[in-house]
């Protein structure tokens, strides 16, 4: 700790990732982002609630940062000299993988640092991102580059500009990954994407984030651009996936695997609870409720001790100065009971049917269907569980 407070203040992160010190690195990733371009006098906006509510009618949680400053892009209040923001956020596409053996492509919660200005400041929004990675990050300039398509000359010609500008990949993805949509009628985007290699295995790349060109006939050009906190330490210290430089990593050390699975769970719900939300099943409420039916899945896939899930969930809420702790555990493990309950209801339903009637409803959707909507359990977990007492009966 003393060793990290040096090196903070030389300004520069430890070289060595250290488990226990996330939390510090997001910390100081994200005071020197805000520092770096408040001083070049740009507005700093507060982040706001996960929950998108009346901020974007689009969306039901916050997961970008032009969702918390779209309000100032809306009304045309962009500051003259432009804004920065340091965001959480929520995206839930992990969903759609948690009772499967896939691995997670992201976060579901997670940070993002970034901002809004004037569109004829792109270059400066690029130099000035660039100098943050490599002078208040240290980052080798080497191990940036580039993702662009050759279809935006405009942009192009702004990279360029840069002396000794990082690599350009040009058209190395779809063309798709470098156009944006943003929940408005007639709002579009087109940018670039900053990435790191990795220094130890150089087919490796992470992404940290991207700059891109809002365009509409309703409102002015504008620049917008956001970069990850967990994206940029995993990139630094050579890391495969963004969630070892995420908090939760630090309270449930990264594992490939069901337990990363688990621990991308247990800190949505952390987030969500802490957002006000109990869950139901209408809204972003609804996705609450998934989760922690899907963590408890996890939980009890992974054999996780609710002594052990009361520690990971007091570490985490301790290290982002959550006061519920106490009564956020009880909600989970409540959850969990209820979810353990119509789990045993429904295995003691089927254990009364014939080994093969029970086998016929894993080939019938809708009967999958009848069965999770009657015992309030995911499809996906009904098939699984016939699959295993199928399995313990042969």
């Amino acid at each position: 700790m003393e060793n990290f407070e040096h090196v903070k203040k030389e300004g520069n992160l430890p070289e060595e990732f250290e488990q226990g010190e996330i939390f510090k690195y997001q910390e100081f990733i994200k005071q020197t982002y805000i520092e770096s371009f408040s001083e070049k006098n740009f507005s700093v906006h507060e982040s706001i609630d996960l929950v998108a509510g009346k901020t974007d009618s689009s969306i039901l949680f916050i997961g970008s940062t032009i969702s918390a400053l779209k309000p100032l892009y809306m009304n045309n209040e962009i500051p003259p000299n432009g804004v920065v923001i340091n965001q959480p956020c929520i995206r839930t596409h992990n969903l759609k993988n948690i009772y499967s053996e896939q691995s997670n492509k992201g976060n579901t919660f997670f940070n993002l640092m970034g901002g809004m200005s004037e569109a004829d400041r792109f270059s400066d929004i690029y130099k000035l991102s660039l100098q943050y990675f490599i002078e208040s990050l240290n980052i080798n300039r080497d191990r940036l580059f580039i993702r662009a398509t050759s279809e935006d000359k405009d942009i192009l010609e702004n990279l360029k500009s840069e002396k000794d500008h990082p690599e350009l990949e040009l058209d190395g993805r779809q063309p798709d990954y470098y156009r944006w949509r943003y929940g408005i009628k007639g709002v579009s985007g087109r940018g670039i994407a900053l990435a790191i290699r990795n220094a130890v295995n150089q087919k490796e790349s992470m992404t940290l984030g991207n700059i891109i060109i809002m365009e509409s006939d309703d409102h002015p050009k504008t620049v917008q651009w956001g970069y990850g906190v967990e994206s940029i330490i995993s990139g630094i210290y050579n890391k495969d996936r963004a969630i070892e430089g995420s908090l939760i990593s630090q309270v449930v050390p990264y594992e490939i695997g069901l337990k990363s699975k688990f621990a991308d769970a247990l800190a949505a719900v952390i987030e969500m609870y802490n957002s006000g939300l109990k869950p139901n099943n209408r809204g972003a409420a609804s996705y609450l409720k998934a989760y922690l039916r899907g963590m408890s899945y996890l939980i009890n896939k992974l054999n996780i001790e609710k002594n052990t899930l009361k520690e990971y969930v007091s570490e985490y809420c301790k290290l982002r100065n959550i006061n519920d702790a106490g009564f956020i555990y009880d909600e989970i493990v409540n959850g969990i009971n209820d979810h353990d309950d119509s789990v045993n209801k429904m295995v003691q339903a089927l254990k009364e049917k014939y080994l093969s009637e029970t086998k016929k409803i894993t080939n019938s959707k809708k009967a999958v269907n009848k069965l999770s909507n009657k015992y309030r359990i995911h499809p996906e977990e009904v098939v699984i569980i016939i699959d295993n007492l199928f399995a313990k009966k042969d």
